[in-house]
């Protein structure tokens, strides 16, 4: 299938939004998120009504290099809620889109998620900022998914990408993304990741982000199911942005009858010769 950047334009959407997004107490570093249970986690947040900027009619150039994230079309005919065909078909289609995107050598795609604010139907969306991985977890993941010649691939560079799709339509909680620029290593709360049932906790980390008012914040309002929104969690070349923390969040602009938000996501490993 064919991919394509989208390309920043003028939409009837406002240029920007008012909204809330949660962040996390600078003090609750060391916390746990339980997947869960979200609402359970040990981490404090805190809320603030932040502008969150339409990408769609910015004439600024957004790009995964300078910024973390882009937005391509990647349209592609499969049922995501069935996810025996998403890994059958889908795991080569999100290589596919990677290695065009950034040149890689080799991708790893993993840990696919189906989210929905109906519970029948996926995981509920992830409400408060946050970075899925830190390095270490990235790495821990290569030699889970990779044991075999894990050495090797540990040795190249490796940007560890999440790839965010509608089901259908999004008319209701977007997904915001943080300008991986305008992140400073002091924003960010290191998390451990867990489960509640148990008080387990995994070998994985990642980051949730304290509120710093130099974020830039940006959506793509009414995105399609032929739109992919690239975004980085880790990149190794640690002078590059990439730490693009995100959120769904309540757009006041929705409609009340929008239908509910129902997406996809998978993320990636890719490695650079």
């Amino acid at each position: 299938m064919s991919m394509t950047l989208t390309r920043s334009s003028q939409t009837e959407a406002d240029p920007f939004v008012e909204a809330v997004i949660r962040f996390t107490d600078p003090a609750s570093a060391g916390a746990v998120l339980h997947t869960d249970d979200h609402e359970s986690s040990t981490f404090q947040l805190i809320p603030k009504t932040v502008r969150i900027t339409n990408a769609r009619a910015t004439t600024e150039p957004l790009s995964l290099e300078a910024n973390g994230f882009t937005l391509v079309e990647a349209p592609f005919d499969i049922d995501f809620l069935d996810h025996a065909q998403v890994e059958q078909r889908y795991y080569p289609e999100a290589q596919r889109i990677v290695r065009e995107l950034t040149g890689a050598s080799e991708v790893i795609a993993f840990l696919d998620l189906v989210r929905s604010e109906v519970r029948e139907e996926g995981i509920e969306p992830a409400n408060n900022a946050h970075v899925d991985f830190d390095g270490p977890s990235v790495e821990t993941w290569v030699r889970a998914l990779r044991p075999d010649d894990a050495e090797r691939l540990l040795g190249k560079r490796m940007v560890n990408m999440n790839l965010w799709r509608p089901i259908r339509p999004v008319e209701r909680m977007p997904l915001a993304v943080c300008d991986a620029s305008s992140v400073s290593r002091d924003d960010l709360v290191r998390t451990i990741i867990g489960h509640k049932e148990g008080d387990q906790k995994t070998p994985y980390a990642g980051f949730n982000l304290a509120y710093n008012p130099g974020q830039r914040w940006f959506y793509y309002p009414m995105m399609r199911p032929s739109e992919v929104l690239a975004f980085k969690i880790y990149d190794s070349a640690m002078e590059r942005p990439h730490l693009a923390a995100h959120t769904a969040f309540v757009d006041p602009t929705s409609r009340p009858d929008a239908p509910t938000r129902l997406s996809h996501e998978i993320r990636t490993i890719a490695f650079f010769d």
